[in-house]
């Protein structure tokens, strides 16, 4: 992670004892904070948040769900909504994704955090945002410096997790150099 974590995240963390490196992921291209989505269930349950989901619209031929979710801890009431579709969801199950989105988003917006970060359930909306900036060639450099970045996190045992936050492009050029990475 080279992004600085904001201090307000970092403190929510620190009551909740999770530890960034752990929980959260930059997300290279929009330089956002991603949470995976299991620590925003743990965080939940650990706040003792509790939410209602509500269908909006489910069409499962079209591929497209909205699902409501009134969220509360305490005194606090959040109500707010998860979508997908085909044109920011690439899986086979909009319900789930839809779900998942809804809740991930009113738990950040109770735990003070949404927008400092988000949920690694919107990634395709992140991905679908930043697409133009995918779609361009890599330079000679950026490969040089994705391939030493990889090699760093290679020999720190985060190959996995250091490939997975490579843009797409880099990602289909670098792929064979992860693999020989792997197998040394």
């Amino acid at each position: 992670m080279s992004k600085e974590i904001d201090p307000i995240v970092l403190e929510v963390l620190k009551k909740l004892q999770f530890k960034p490196k752990d929980c959260l992921w930059l997300h290279p291209q929009s330089q956002k904070y991603l949470m995976l989505h299991k620590y925003v269930e743990i965080a939940a349950a650990k706040t003792n948040i509790t939410y209602e989901l509500h269908e909006v619209e489910f069409n499962t031929l079209e591929k497209i769900a909205v699902v409501k979710c009134v969220a509360n801890h305490s005194e606090k009431i959040v109500t707010t909504y998860g979508e997908a579709s085909p044109g920011n969801c690439k899986n086979n199950y909009p319900v789930a994704m839809a779900e998942k989105r809804a809740i991930d988003r009113a738990v950040l917006k109770l735990l003070g955090i949404h927008g400092f970060v988000y949920s690694d359930s919107e990634m395709d909306v992140v991905e679908k945002q930043e697409k133009k900036q995918e779609n361009k060639p890599s330079t000679e450099k950026e490969l040089d410096d994705a391939k030493q970045t990889l090699k760093e996190a290679h020999d720190n045992g985060e190959l996995k997790q250091a490939y997975h936050e490579l843009p797409s492009t880099l990602k289909t050029q670098l792929r064979d150099f992860a693999n020989e990475l792997r197998a040394s």
